[in-house]
């Protein structure tokens, strides 16, 4: 199933997709001429706005041998649990679905084939292209509306112009005032430094800060949790702490 989804959508199938995206925009970014720019698209609550119909319609037309099971799964309302309260799911693939990114994907599949400008990738929800400022004015409005006929909606406020001729930025600005100016020094794709030295200090600065944070109220948890997190989920070697 990931060959239908490559070379756009790297979310699915696609070994060391976030490493080969992260070496492709640092290059992109590099040899970036004027007029030219790097656009970076983020849906609101992508995962639980998607239209279930539309899920659904997707993989009984392109992956039919599956159907019957995510009918059985998605075709009514969820129930989730929030103490004594029981909360209706209706839309969206649930969390913790090991289907939920090849559902997302395939259902997401046409908006990533719109794209016209000359680099795009995408990682889930998250979008990469990259070419003229004309170019990537009209996929911004395309993508806005083709996310909308999926029940999708564009967080301007999270979408990035990484580039360093502010005529790009005014320009993308005309259509979304809300999207961010990023340097094309400073620029960082899906927790990757893509920009120069200065965008790797800063994120490792970043996640060490952090990382005190989070070591300093270890203490406070038991032993179990406080091992449990730190192997799973702060990203680092037990064996390099103990």
């Amino acid at each position: 199933m990931s060959t239908a989804f490559y070379p756009t959508q790297l979310g699915f199938g696609i070994p060391r997709a976030t490493e080969a995206a992260a070496h492709a925009a640092r290059c992109y970014i590099q040899h970036l001429q004027p007029v030219y720019g790097v656009l970076k698209l983020d849906f609101s609550n992508a995962f639980n706005s998607l239209f279930r119909d539309v899920m659904l319609q997707t993989v009984h037309d392109r992956l039919p041998e599956l159907y019957r099971f995510v009918y059985l799964c998605y075709s009514k309302s969820s129930h989730l649990r929030f103490g004594d309260i029981i909360l209706t799911s209706d839309e969206g693939a649930q969390q913790g679905d090991p289907l939920g990114p090849v559902l997302y994907c395939m259902a997401t599949l046409q908006l990533t084939h719109l794209v016209a400008s000359e680099t795009n990738m995408w990682y889930l929800d998250d979008g990469t292209i990259g070419g003229h400022v004309d170019n990537l004015c009209n996929d911004f409005l395309a993508s806005k509306c083709a996310g909308e006929q999926v029940g999708l909606q564009l967080n301007e406020a999270k979408c990035e112009i990484v580039t360093d001729d502010m005529a790009v930025c005014h320009r993308i600005r005309d259509i979304a005032p809300a999207v961010k100016h990023i340097s094309c020094g400073k620029a960082v794709l899906l927790g990757a430094p893509v920009g120069d030295a200065s965008s790797v200090d800063d994120v490792l600065n970043e996640k060490l800060t952090n990382f005190r944070y989070l070591s300093h109220n270890l203490p406070q948890l038991n032993s179990h949790d406080a091992l449990f997190l730190l192997r799973h989920c702060f990203s680092t070697s037990v064996r390099q702490t103990l």
